[in-house]
């Protein structure tokens, strides 16, 4: 049973990775093999051995991974993806597609640590460019006499400089997404990722001018054969005994061709054909219309752009370029225009830096009209300060495809859970038919934060009384500090005081229950929140559950 909730959580995910990594050793294995055994490529392979084979072989695997690598991160392709494969009801692409970020990281990481093997080979083959000079065929030496210095072979060549300058680059973008150092300032993560600009365009030259040289007169002359009575001196035994061929015309050598282009070229043109589409639609600024202050460090911000639109689950991506030039984050819509409402709104945390220096921002330049918490002036005062990239899909998209939803949410990572329960509370009886059950699981440390979403917590309970469905919406606050409940919520909501639950919730416990009442049934979980929450529930999901109840479990973390 355990196996198969692994399978369910895991097994599209899993058996993506198994046949990304099969590709990946394909390609590898072929290439060496292309180069151990092609005939043009005799001599230089009898120069270099084995490392010319591996550093040939890795050289192919960082070309595909450098194009794939890209992929994850067109937001507005894997969008598109989400929505196609929603209509076709590919819960399994959709998972993966979840995972996008991840598949992004495995491909940096495989491009870092294959990097490192392929500089390796390089060296070995500069070491053996300055060992073994062939002074019959001058053409096919890198070195220019024998026993050359092989850093002096690698610095005085393109591919050489190249190479060192896009392996000090990787280090420094490897170094800067380590976890500690995006949790500790994210503003280094994002500005040492620009230089995959340099990376990319270094690597289009890099093979330009190679050193690796490859015959090219084959019909005239047998590589490996005699040529006035010489031949070269380091026969192997898979190209055969060739002592007894002689040839009248000497080996011919040329640069092997850069092939970088045919493996990055197309991905890097969906890239930037995807970042030209989103640059094209942010150029718009937004207006701010309203601003109100939460509780807790959290402020929303009611904004207008012309022809937004958006569905519950997604995000945008903000920009102040009275902050910084560069930098855009990501946030959950928690509003949507409708009829009678044109503005869009979101919720932000602002304990980061960003967004600490964005509420500082929008207090420094308030007007006499203009007062936290609470401000309603004109938009016009407002505009050319803010930019919004998206809307782009998020796991939470999902939650109206499962009749029975758990919706799990670690402090502000709620607003994916509030995005839909907003779009809800104005669907009529038609989507509410849909839905069996919905359950709302949210964790906070301190009451007060219980209060950004107090007010569309209460609507949306109403709503449903009024409609009759009431029976469908389940609250649970979980309290994780000893703040007074009571002192915060009070009389005002009711509702919620009672929804209160203090400490932690056992899981395992909790979706016992739910599979107890909901059994032989499809049971979508959605997590939002810090990393340990998400992996505690994904591994609960995975355990045996009795009634034929199946959890799918989707995250997201920050």
């Amino acid at each position: 049973m355990r196996l198969a909730g692994w399978c369910r959580n895991h097994g599209p995910k899993s058996l993506f990775l198994t046949a990304w990594i099969t590709v990946n050793v394909i390609v590898f294995w072929r290439t060496y093999l292309h180069f151990k055994y092609e005939p043009k490529y005799f001599y230089i392979h009898e120069m270099l051995g084995p490392w010319l084979c591996i550093s040939r072989g890795t050289a192919a695997v960082l070309n595909l991974n450098c194009g794939v690598v890209l992929l994850p991160m067109c937001r507005s392709l894997t969008t598109v993806l989400r929505c196609s494969w929603s209509r076709l009801s590919r819960r399994s692409m959709r998972m993966i597609l979840d995972h996008a970020k991840g598949f992004h990281i495995v491909c940096g990481t495989t491009i870092v640590l294959v990097s490192l093997v392929h500089f390796l080979g390089h060296m070995f083959n500069a070491a053996n460019f300055s060992k073994h000079y062939n002074a019959i065929y001058t053409g096919v030496n890198a070195a220019s006499y024998q026993d050359q210095d092989p850093l002096l072979i690698l610095l005085g060549c393109i591919p050489g400089v190249t190479g060192f300058i896009m392996l000090a680059v990787l280090c420094v973008m490897t170094t800067a997404s380590f976890y500690a150092v995006r949790s500790g300032c994210y503003d280094i993560f994002w500005y040492t990722h620009r230089l995959f600009i340099v990376f990319y365009l270094l690597l289009l030259i890099h093979a330009i001018r190679g050193v690796l040289k490859q015959q090219t007169n084959l019909h005239s002359h047998t590589p490996g054969c005699h040529y006035n009575n010489q031949s070269v001196p380091w026969p192997e035994p898979e190209h055969g005994d060739r002592d007894t061929i002689v040839c009248d015309t000497e080996p011919y050598f040329s640069t092997i061709g850069a092939e970088s282009w045919l493996w990055v070229g197309t991905p890097l043109l969906i890239y930037l054909c995807d970042t030209a589409y989103r640059w094209c639609k942010c150029r718009q600024p937004v207006t701010v219309v309203h601003v109100r202050e939460h509780p807790s460090d959290c402020i929303e911000l009611q904004l207008k752009k012309e022809g937004f639109s958006a569905k519950p689950g997604q995000y945008i991506l903000l920009h102040c370029p009275e902050i910084s030039s560069f930098e855009w984050h990501p946030y959950t819509v928690t509003s949507f225009p409708r009829a009678h409402k044109a503005t869009f709104g979101i919720h932000i945390r602002t304990r980061g830096d960003w967004a600490g220096q964005l509420k500082n921002y929008l207090q420094r330049n308030q007007t006499d009209s203009y007062s936290l918490p609470l401000r309603n002036t004109d938009p016009l005062l407002y505009q050319h300060r803010l930019f919004v990239d998206g809307p782009f899909g998020g796991p939470s998209e999902d939650i109206l495809r499962y009749r029975v939803s758990v919706l799990i949410a670690g402090g502000i990572g709620v607003t994916p859970f509030t995005a839909f329960l907003d779009w809800l509370r104005f669907q009529g009886n038609k989507v509410l038919k849909k839905i069996d059950r919905i359950y709302l699981i949210w964790l906070c440390r301190e009451a007060q934060s219980f209060l950004w979403f107090a007010d569309l917590l209460c609507d949306i309970h109403n709503k449903l009384w009024e409609l009759g469905h009431v029976h469908i919406f389940e609250i649970r606050l979980h309290i994780t500090s000893n703040t007074s409940v009571q002192s915060v919520l009070g009389d005002s909501y009711p509702l919620l005081s009672k929804s209160v639950i203090p400490g932690r919730p056992d899981w395992t416990g909790v979706l016992r229950d739910i599979a107890s009442c909901h059994r032989r049934t499809d049971i979508g979980v959605f997590c939002c929140g810090p990393k340990q929450l998400s992996r505690c529930v994904e591994r609960v999901c995975q355990e045996g559950w009795q009634h034929g109840a199946q959890f799918y479990c989707h995250h997201e973390s920050f």
